[in-house]
């Protein structure tokens, strides 16, 4: 297809602008001393959009797609909005010089005069389709916008002129602001053609057969022209930058001069004391330091005297950096100080903990105003300290964990016995039941007591099972390897063999880790049978999914079923509760009570989801990386 007559002229006009808008928005103009800076980004975002307006103008040419005027329209009004602001905010900024005119300035770049301006666009957008709109917005918004503009550049270079005339950049100031002028007249009064006065009569259509010139082709020209010489302008901030990277060397080389000048050894201290003795003048600067100081701290003598100590010679707290170093505070308020603790960074990098005492000179010499510090490693009692902690800590742990397998143990001897009294008391009976029935010979009546006695005797070989389930559960497993936890699911899913009325489905974004498959097996074995036994319905859908959390790994399994009341939550997870009567279940009351150990053995937490209506969400999380498990002793149950 051809492409129409003009179509080049729309994609430089709107390039021009595009790179206007990119060379501004890439400048470093943060923290600058130049008022440009701030309005600057309007500029860049009037030149961004107009740019894409532009190139609207050319697709809608080479198309002819009318629902495109409207999206054309809005994007017109907006770009020429932010030139008005920006040649706005400008012309106030620069104000002051504009001298007898000042006031004139700001009462023409008031905010208020939005408001009419504003209404005048509203009435108009109502009366005028988006095309006499667009025109409008020319006259109304463009025209002052550029004028505006170019005011704002030439008041801004007046006020700006001792430090902007050394760099040259008059010539590009008066050449950008002529671009913006001359776009006002191209952009905002050679406007297309429409339905009012004056574009019914004076337009582009009249320009380019009075002048035969191209209206497009001038502003895309005018266009070029700003864009340049904004280009140009710009450099100031990288000039800014040079002279103050310039200013920090000169400031760095100054402190230098000053540290070269400091006295080296001093003879007031005894270098064959057995502490670490340093020195320290009024300016912080270290004057000596004995070697006993130089072996601690890891420092040669020419890298520690003649230096500022704190600068060199980093301090911290044990629990992290300090907001001002306590050295810093003898010399500002003559008290002695000691700290039984205290980290110094040594040459290496790493911490060694001191015991120092700092005392103030007061006396005439080298040292006046400064202090002497005096320090010894205690590293090794600090170590000592630490491993009692950590003995400690481990000691009141193993005893939480303890104090807790003890609660579970009395809570599980006493209800395996009271749940295990029942059957055995059941069977009990139903022998004697079949001990009667045979004796009197009732064959239909010994067959009926025969399956109750094998129904019971089931039910306790299974309650059996769980009880050695729960009490192995995180004591032993296998050793951790790499799982595909999605696989892990589907191989669960496919063992349990669920009813096909059942919809089982595992989030695709299930991870791979190592870890340990046997418990992990369990738990979600245990999961999505109980959601399929306990569903009160004959189809459901179960959900298994997971998200990372840091250190952990949060897996959830939802199911659709009757879900669990706020209240029973709890009590689900104890061991042999059940909520259905024990006459009309075959659970034992043990599958969320083991999963709940399982996890919590490997430092997990398990929670329930469920209101009072439909669906229950159990999640648990499990650690990303596995760790050895804490010991619990070497037996293991069989």
């Amino acid at each position: 297809m051809d492409t129409p007559p003009g179509s080049f002229v729309y994609f430089i006009y709107g390039l021009a602008f595009i790179l206007m808008g990119l060379s501004i928005a890439v400048q470093p103009r943060l923290k600058s001393d130049f008022t440009l800076a701030r309005p600057l980004p309007l500029l860049a975002a009037f030149g961004l959009l107009h740019g894409v307006h532009e190139w609207l103008e050319m697709w809608h040419l080479e198309r002819e797609f009318p629902l495109a005027m409207q999206g054309i329209a809005t994007l017109l009004t907006v770009s020429f909005f932010l030139l008005l602001e920006f040649g706005r905010r400008l012309v106030r900024l620069s104000s002051p010089a504009a001298s007898r005119w000042g006031r004139a300035a700001e009462w023409c770049t008031h905010p208020g005069w939005y408001v009419p301006l504003g209404l005048l666009l509203a009435q108009l957008a109502w009366n005028l389709g988006p095309h006499g709109f667009a025109v409008a917005v020319r006259y109304l918004v463009a025209l002052p916008g550029a004028l505006t503009t170019a005011i704002g550049l030439l008041l801004y270079y007046r006020s700006e002129a001792d430090r902007l005339f050394p760099m040259g950049l008059k010539p590009y100031f008066f050449s950008a602001a002529g671009a913006f002028a001359g776009y006002a007249v191209a952009a905002g009064l050679l406007v297309p053609p429409a339905d009012f006065f004056p574009a019914n009569s004076y337009n582009s259509q009249y320009f380019f057969v009075t002048a035969e010139v191209s209206v497009p082709g001038i502003r895309a020209l005018f266009a070029i022209v700003a864009t340049i010489s904004l280009g140009l302008i710009l450099r100031i901030f990288h000039t800014e930058i040079h002279l103050r990277i310039e200013t920090a060397l000169a400031d760095a080389n100054h402190y230098l001069e000053r540290l070269t000048q400091v006295t080296l050894q001093h003879d007031q201290i005894l270098r064959i004391a057995g502490s670490g003795l340093v020195g320290i003048d009024r300016e912080g600067q270290c004057v000596f330091a004995n070697p006993t100081a130089l072996e601690v701290l890891g420092f040669p003598e020419s890298e520690l005297v003649g230096y500022s100590f704190t600068s060199v010679v980093r301090c911290c707290g044990v629990d992290g950096p300090l907001k001002r170093c306590p050295l810093c505070s003898v010399l500002d308020t003559r008290e002695p100080t000691h700290r039984s603790e205290i980290l110094f960074v040594r040459r290496d990098g790493t911490p060694v903990p001191v015991e120092y005492v700092a005392e103030p000179v007061d006396e005439p010499g080298e040292l006046d105003g400064g202090l002497v510090l005096s320090f010894i490693d205690i590293s090794q009692r600090w170590e000592a300290e630490k491993r009692l902690m950590e003995t400690t800590r481990s000691l009141r742990e193993k005893t939480r964990k303890l104090e807790r397998a003890n609660a579970e143990l009395e809570q599980y001897a006493h209800v395996a016995a009271h749940d295990l009294k029942a059957p055995i008391r059941a069977v009990s009976m139903l022998a004697s039941v079949i001990e009667q029935d045979f004796r009197q010979g009732n064959s239909r009546s010994l067959s009926k007591h025969a399956s109750l006695l094998r129904d019971r005797v089931s039910r306790m070989d299974r309650f059996i099972d769980d009880l050695l389930r729960y009490a192995r559960a995180g004591y032993e497993g296998d050793a951790p390897e790499l799982v595909d936890t999605r696989g892990l699911v589907n191989d669960v899913i496919r063992f349990l063999s669920p009813p096909p009325s059942f919809r089982i489905e595992a989030d695709a974004a299930m991870p791979s880790l190592v870890t340990w498959r046997t418990p992990l097996s369990q738990i979600f074995s245990n999961l999505i049978a109980n959601a399929v036994s306990h569903h009160d319905r004959g189809s459901g859908h179960i959900r298994v999914a997971t998200r990372s959390c840091g250190e952990f790994y949060e897996f959830e399994v939802s199911d659709d079923g009757p879900g669990i009341p706020v209240e029973h939550q709890k009590t689900v997870l104890q061991v042999f509760q059940v909520l259905e009567p024990r006459d009309r279940t075959k659970h034992s009351g043990l599958g969320l009570a083991l999963v709940k150990k399982l996890v919590e053995s490997h430092e997990g937490e398990l929670f329930i989801e469920s209101g009072n209506g439909r669906g229950t969400t159990f999640r648990f999380t499990w650690p990303v990386v596995a760790k050895c498990l804490p010991a619990t002793g070497t037996s293991r149950l069989r």
